[in-house]
């Protein structure tokens, strides 16, 4: 190969290289989007990195002569200056083919790829379908190739048309790669935009012809009068003095003194920084004119980008042009010193290396957030505050897609850090410039693959944003550590690379090693299944096996029997011996609103207080979210929402001595008295009452005229009682079938007959929805309600499902069950009189066969276990040692654990079963 082009192959091969990344990666790591749509056009994300790519290519030939000073040398040499521009025109042109062949064949196979990988998935039926959709579907198919194809070589093809000649005349014409970098990019993007208004009411084929006929007269003008400049071009690079910024103030008065020795190595390097900065500020502000030109072009056209929202929002997109300063910032911080040769003076100053790199690293980032960040949406605000955007809904940045604000404030600094990086790492700006948008594609893969590593395979290392606090921390502080490892060599060489590469995959695979183990709970391998149980009795607890009821057998639930419940924001537990342990939290509404179907409601929470309340024995116990009450073993009754300096403050309701038994709901409860009469208070829909009273005003009401209740439940906003014949009623929210197999739900202000019931001495009774679970005095479990389209159907045999919509049906043939408790909506718990506690997942997705029903676990090695509640979407079980201890994950299920592990969690759900809640043998 003839010397003079292997020299030119070498010269721009390091760009080329860059070019060809950059048409080829994109599409495969940017294309679709997130949200995977179906048949999404490629867009700019695809395209813009090639454009990028495509300018540093068309800057090398001339901008790497003007980077090593070799420009003079060239000129003299002993060949004709039309054969020198000949050979970098028709290298220059065969990259720029090869790149542009490139994108065409990634674009081609991408499109392909996830054409088939959508047959083979998701959309396999539709694919598969014969009629008038499969036709459909194979239509858009033959539509996104074609639309797909013409984007690349329309858009691909005018990017290398425009970059081509564009490279060429703008470093020949400025002798300076970043004045050159700028002009070559919006000067096509102006004319682009010049020719889309003027042509905007024709049809796309006469824009898209005038766009091509435009960018071709350019790049035909473009290259005429490179080589016209090249073929005249003069050794020296400017006459016209020195182009700097004014000094500042003080400073540069004192520095222009003569016989004035101050010695301030701080602010002599803050200056020298910014003079290094000089001509990136100067384009700054030509930038700040065109945006603001832009502004006001936008709104004297608002009627034409009104009917042309295509051109609009390429308008809008103005200040993403922003995000090249921060490239352009960080490539001059070191590069630029080692082409001019000053960094060894630099470093030789008596001034530390670390504080000289302190105070270049500052600056830069400052400086890249403010002028690719910070200032473009400043102007932004001030323009729309001003009217200026010509759009009454708002500018796309800052209304349609603030994903592009987003952009800015997070990509300005994340590209000033990698491009002063790989100024680190280069001899010259250019090569800095396209190792820092190598440096940007590679975070740009890295990144999504790292946040949606969970997708791919059923073994996931992680899932949800832990990899980004664990992994945006260690990297940033490894490219900085690296940054000024690179600063103290004059010549980075490829060693200096191959360690630099070694270094970064190491931390990625730390980062990588760390969050899964984090992630996974690796430690509770080594950790207890659940808490260790003691064997000494509490005192006052009845003997193994036996019941303690009430003083009246029809009351249900009463005497010291054992009792938890829970809300989302109090917890209370009623221990064998009378005592009462509470755990609740500070909380105030601040707002309510009724939706369509349900209410919404935001509170502001306050301290977490736990303790004993008082020396009494209670004999029962309800909390809702607002409020909690008990009944102490006199039988009256009590509000224990008041807490006095970190102490509960029991206020008794009434002067009534004949309170049996309470339950709660979401925000009322409801209460027996030993003559059989049911009363009701709170905020809810039961009994009529619609708004919350204050704590002081919460009145119990009768309800109805019976005396023949002995038992009550709540859940939500619904209310269930049972009489003395051992049928159900219930009131409140009362689903109601209709004939489309879904569920409404009507306000029902009286009790209502609900079920058939043989349990006329129900000793455990729990709600969920429209199910109901009762245990009987004779330790039967009875399950009934509207379970045809819940999970809970699981518990009853298949033939009586449908009778279970009007009676009561048998659990099993046991008839040693002590409690029986629904723990969220997919899982129960129960506690047989052995003290044995089970537990049922109904969430299971695997079925050997229609109707199976998984069988219930037993989740503890231990029998002692004497009352169990709900909590949240996992339960609490209280032993008889006095552990309470909390099984499963209450967050598990909320949200999106339908399909897998929630992916906003940091961490995996729990592998410990069991966690210990509180400790009452103290």
């Amino acid at each position: 190969m003839n010397a003079l082009i292997l020299k030119e192959v070498r010269s721009i091969l390091p760009a080329w290289i860059v070019a060809l990344v950059l048409a080829t990666l994109p599409v495969w790591t940017l294309w679709p989007g997130p949200g995977g749509a179906l048949f999404e056009n490629l867009g700019w994300l695809v395209f813009a990195p090639f454009g990028l790519g495509v300018l540093l290519l068309s800057l090398a030939p001339f901008g790497q002569e003007l980077n090593w000073g070799t420009l003079s040398v060239l000129l003299s040499q002993p060949v004709s200056r039309h054969r020198l521009w000949l050979v970098k025109v028709v290298v220059l042109a065969v990259t720029l083919t090869c790149a542009f062949i490139a994108l065409c064949v990634s674009n081609h196979l991408r499109v392909d790829s996830t054409i088939e990988t959508m047959k083979n998935t998701v959309w396999r039926n539709a694919f598969d379908r014969a009629g008038p959709a499969n036709q459909y579907f194979e239509r858009l198919i033959v539509d996104t190739r074609r639309t797909a194809f013409v984007d690349t070589l329309m858009v691909g093809g005018l990017e290398v048309l425009a970059g081509f000649a564009g490279g060429l005349w703008t470093t020949l014409l400025c002798r300076q790669v970043t004045a050159a970098f700028w002009l070559t990019l919006l000067a096509p993007l102006g004319l682009a935009l010049l020719t889309g208004k003027v042509l905007g009411s024709f049809p796309d084929s006469v824009g898209q012809a005038g766009l091509l006929l435009v960018l071709g007269a350019y790049s035909a003008a473009g290259f005429l009068g490179a080589k016209r400049m090249f073929l005249r071009a003069q050794d020296t690079q400017w006459t016209g003095g020195i182009v700097s910024l004014p000094g500042w103030g003080l400073a540069a008065a004192q520095a222009g003194r003569p016989g004035t020795r101050t010695r301030k190595p701080w602010r002599a390097l803050l200056r020298k920084e910014f003079q290094a900065q000089h001509i990136n500020l100067l384009l700054a502000g030509g930038l700040l004119l065109l945006h603001l030109a832009l502004a006001v072009f936008r709104k004297l056209n608002a009627d034409y980008l009104a009917t042309h929202r295509s051109v609009a929002m390429t308008l809008e997109m103005c200040p993403v042009l922003w995000l090249a300063m921060p490239l352009l910032i960080g490539s001059v911080s070191v590069a630029e010193e080692r082409k001019l040769g000053i960094l060894e003076s630099t470093l030789c100053l008596p001034a530390s290396r670390r504080a000289q790199f302190i105070i270049k690293f500052v600056v830069g980032l400052v400086l890249g957030t403010l002028l690719g960040g910070v200032l473009p949406l400043i102007i932004e605000i001030l323009t729309h505050t001003l009217g200026l955007t010509g759009n009454p809904a708002g500018s796309y940045l800052l209304g349609e897609n603030k994903a592009t604000a987003i952009l800015l404030v997070a990509g300005a600094p994340g590209l000033t850090l990698l491009a002063l990086y790989g100024s680190t790492l280069t001899r010259n700006t250019l090569q800095a410039m396209g190792a820092g948008l190598i440096s940007s594609v590679f975070a740009g893969l890295i990144i999504p693959v790292a946040y949606r590593a969970g997708d791919f395979t059923e073994t996931f290392p992680w899932r949800g944003p832990l990899i980004g606090f664990i992994g945006f921390p260690v990297m940033v502080l490894t490219l900085i550590v690296l940054a000024y490892r690179n600063y103290r060599w004059l010549q980075p060489d490829l060693r200096t690379w191959a360690r630099n590469g070694l270094i970064l995959v190491a931390a990625l695979l730390c980062v990588a090693g760390v969050t899964t183990t984090i992630y996974h709970r690796a430690w509770e391998a080594w950790m207890p299944e659940e808490p260790r149980h003691g064997f000494i009795p509490m005192q006052g607890l009845a003997p193994k096996g036996v019941i303690n009821f009430g003083p009246d057998r029809a009351a249900g639930i009463g005497g010291t029997r054992a009792k938890i419940v829970s809300s989302p924001f109090r917890t209370a537990v009623i221990l064998p011996n009378g005592r009462l342990w509470l755990k609740q939290q500070q909380v105030r509404l601040i707002h309510r609103r009724t939706n369509a179907q349900n209410p919404v409601a935001w509170f502001e929470k306050g301290r977490s207080h736990n303790g004993f309340v008082a020396d009494s024995k209670w004999r029962d116990v309800a909390v809702s979210v607002d409020a909690g009450f008990g009944i102490r073993a006199d039988g009256t009754l009590w509000d224990l929402s008041d807490i006095q300096h970190g102490t509960f403050n029991p206020r008794q309701v009434g002067t009534s001595r004949d309170w049996q038994t309470i339950s709660a709901g979401w925000r009322h409860f409801t209460a027996l008295k030993s003559d059989g009469s049911l009363w009701e208070w709170g905020a809810g829909i039961g009994g009529g009452i619609r708004k919350l009273p204050a704590p002081n005003e919460m009145m119990p009401e009768q309800v109805g005229n019976e005396t023949d209740w002995i038992a009550v439940c709540d859940s939500g906003q619904t209310s269930v009682a049972i009489k003395t014949d051992g049928s159900v009623w219930k009131w409140g929210e009362v689903s109601r079938a209709t004939t489309d197999a879904t569920n409404s739900y009507q306000r029902v202000l009286a009790p209502k007959q609900w079920l058939e019931s043989p349990c006329t001495r129900p000793i455990s009774i729990d709600q969920n929805g429209d199910c109901i679970a009762i245990v009987a005095d004779d330790g039967t479990l009875w399950i009934g309600g509207a379970v045809t389209n819940s999970p809970f159907r699981q518990l009853i045999d298949r033939g009586e499902v449908e009778r279970a919509n009007q009676e009561m049906v048998r659990f099993g043939k046991d008839r040693n069950w002590n409690q029986f408790r629904f723990a969220g909506w997919k899982g129960a718990a129960g506690i047989k009189r052995d003290g044995s506690l089970l537990e049922w997942n109904l969430g299971e997705t695997f079925r050997p066969w229609r109707g199976w029903a998984p069988p219930p676990m037993m989740p503890s090695r231990y029998q002692d276990w004497i009352a169990v509640a709900q909590f949240d979407n996992a339960f609490l079980a209280l032993a008889r040692d006095g552990t309470l201890c909390l099984w499963g994950d209450p967050e598990q299920g909320r949200y999106y654990d339908v399909n897998g592990p929630d992916p906003s969690r940091l961490l995996m759900p729990s592998r410990i079963k069991a966690r210990r809640f509180a400790n009452f043998s103290r």
